[in-house]
C-alpha cells in the first residue's frame, strides 16, 4: 500500500447530534492528535490511539503485565493528552472493554490502565528531558537527537516497564513499534523544543 490516505467518504460520516438517544457518546480526546475522538458504546470504549499502543502479550484478560506504548507524534502537547486520559478515566458509567486502534483489547481496570498511560506520559517527558540534558543535546537539534535515539529508547526501557514488555511482542510488530516509538520521541523532543 502506500500513499496519500484517501478520505473519508461523506456517507460513512455521521453528524453527532444523530447519535441523541442511542447508547454511543463522543468524547473529544485531543493529545495523540488534535481531531482525536474516542467513542463510549456500552461496555466498549473506543479509545483509538489516545492512551497509546497496547499488546496483552498472551497474558490473561485484564492482566496489567502488558506492553503499553504513548503515541505522541509530533505537534504533541502532554497536558492536553493528559486532560484527554482523565476525562476518560473519569466517565461514567465506566465500560469493562478497552478498544486500542492497535494490537486489541483489554478488559479489566480500564480507569487503572489508563492510570499507567498518564503515569506513562509524564515518566515519558521527564526521562527524554533528563537524558537530553545529561548528554548536552538541545531537543530542538534533530540530528543530535536522533543520534541519542537508541540511549533514550534504553533509558525509556530501564524507567517504564509497560514499555520494557516491547521485547515480548511479536517480531513484525516489534518492528514497527520500533519507528513508532520514533516517531513518539519525536513529538515528545518537538513539545521540548518549544
Amino acid at each position: 500500500m502506500g500513499g496519500k490516505p484517501l478520505p473519508v467518504p461523506e456517507e460513512s460520516l455521521v453528524d453527532q447530534s444523530l447519535l441523541s438517544g442511542s447508547d454511543i457518546s463522543v468524547v473529544y480526546t485531543p493529545g495523540h492528535a488534535p481531531h482525536h475522538v474516542s467513542f463510549f458504546c456500552g461496555e466498549n470504549l473506543f479509545l483509538g490511539e489516545a492512551a497509546g499502543t497496547f499488546g496483552s502479550l498472551g497474558q490473561p484478560a485484564g492482566s496489567l503485565e502488558c506492553y503499553l506504548r504513548p503515541a505522541t507524534p509530533p505537534r504533541f502537547f502532554p497536558h492536553v493528552a493528559d486532560h484527554s486520559l482523565k476525562a476518560m478515566q473519569e466517565h461514567t458509567p465506566f465500560p469493562s472493554r478497552l478498544c486500542f486502534a492497535h494490537h486489541g483489547q483489554f478488559e479489566g481496570d480500564g480507569r487503572a490502565l489508563l492510570a499507567q498511560a498518564r503515569w506513562q506520559l509524564k515518566t515519558w517527558v521527564e526521562v527524554v528531558q533528563d537524558t537530553l540534558g545529561e548528554a548536552g543535546v538541545h531537543p530542538a537539534d534533530e540530528v543530535a537527537v536522533q543520534e541519542l535515539n537508541p540511549e533514550l529508547v534504553a533509558h525509556l526501557r530501564q524507567a517504564d516497564p509497560f514499555f520494557a514488555r516491547g521485547i515480548e511482542l511479536p517480531t513484525d510488530i516489534r518492528q514497527r513499534e520500533e519507528d513508532f516509538t520514533r516517531q513518539s520521541l519525536q513529538g515528545i523532543t518537538g513539545f521540548l523544543a518549544r
